[in-house]
């Protein structure tokens, strides 16, 4: 019990010596003001430069064509694989540039405290995720085949299979340097306390989610196991400093769903297979199947397992702890 309340004081309390590292550059109140409305004028004056391209304009009356936001990759509309940069690039280039600009701090820092991009923790904690994801996936395919329904493309399907995981790639990265290369570290500089800033930024990015096809139905319940994905996401961040690894998991999970094994209320026509719960009610809802709570929240326990264990070959090695006074040039 005293340990137990040690460490959540440690979590709440008392700063964290690793969102003080934040504390370098211009990073007080005055500049995280400034840094936010530079960060979101940026971003409106490239929506705003993209619509003035024919090509855009093209696809924009393209989009409010359709009765509902078409945000689905689909290879024989090409516009939604321009849709997916148009919108996400702009979140990725502009934290960067606040960063620099405004905070007076490499660009860099977006993707780490200290040294850069780690791609092998990015293929590390991908690889964990789809190796769970698959395992779960071959048993349930084993205990109920006839809710699967499975997909032979043609030649013509991989280079927009390559194509989309490029372009999922970058979405993915986008929201990973935003909420956490940006607003966890501007925020965390000024009020450096692990538990309720990494709250508060979660909340934010689950309420950005909450318009997804995907949550249709079970909204509440499927974001509740989003907010516990992103529990986990965080702490591998706090454990390696770094956005690669929670990268990978991001990547690899939109990947999943989008690419690999979709539901009637969220896959695309790209997916190799696609899950139909026969059992369900006719709403669709899964509130009560038992097997969906117990492979969620197996899934991410088993995930976070092979992450933490020290002799598993998905383990994320530590980042070295910084000094508890954190933080560098205190400008």
């Amino acid at each position: 019990m005293g340990n137990a309340s040690v460490t959540l004081r440690q979590l709440t309390i008392e700063r964290d010596p690793v969102l003080m590292q934040g504390r370098e550059g211009r990073w007080r109140w005055p500049w995280l003001i400034a840094g936010m409305a530079v960060t979101g004028v940026i971003v409106v004056l490239m929506y705003m430069a993209a619509i003035e391209v024919p090509a855009s304009q093209n696809m924009l009356a393209w989009l409010l064509s359709k009765d509902t936001p078409q945000f689905e990759l689909a290879p024989h509309e090409p516009y939604t694989f321009v849709l997916w940069p148009v919108v996400f690039v702009p979140i990725l280039i502009a934290p960067l540039l606040t960063l620099w600009w405004v905070h007076g701090v490499s660009w860099r820092r977006a993707f780490s405290y200290g040294r850069g991009f780690d791609w092998g923790q990015f293929l590390r904690a991908a690889m964990a995720y789809l190796l769970i994801t698959g395992a779960f996936l071959g048993f349930s395919v084993y205990w109920n085949p006839r809710y699967f329904q499975f997909y032979l493309p043609g030649l013509d399907y991989i280079p927009w299979f390559v194509l989309a995981l490029a372009v999922i790639f970058v979405q993915s990265l986008s929201e990973e340097v935003f909420v956490k290369g940006y607003l966890l570290r501007v925020w965390g500089a000024v009020l450096p306390f692990r538990l309720p800033v990494t709250v508060a930024v979660i909340f934010l990015f689950v309420l950005a989610h909450i318009f997804n096809a995907g949550l249709r139905t079970d909204t509440g319940l499927k974001l509740m196991y989003l907010a516990f994905g992103e529990v986990i996401s965080f702490a591998v961040f706090f454990r390696t400093q770094n956005i690669a690894a929670s990268a990978g998991l991001h990547w690899m999970h939109n990947v999943y769903v989008n690419l690999l094994v979709g539901t009637e209320d969220s896959g695309t026509e790209m997916v190799l297979s696609l899950y139909t719960d026969l059992g369900a009610p006719a709403d669709g809802s899964r509130l009560l199947n038992p097997y969906e709570h117990l492979a969620s929240l197996l899934s991410l326990i088993l995930i976070f397992a092979l992450l933490w264990w020290r002799r598993s070959p998905f383990c994320l090695s530590k980042a070295l702890q910084p000094p508890a006074s954190g933080g560098r040039a205190a400008g």
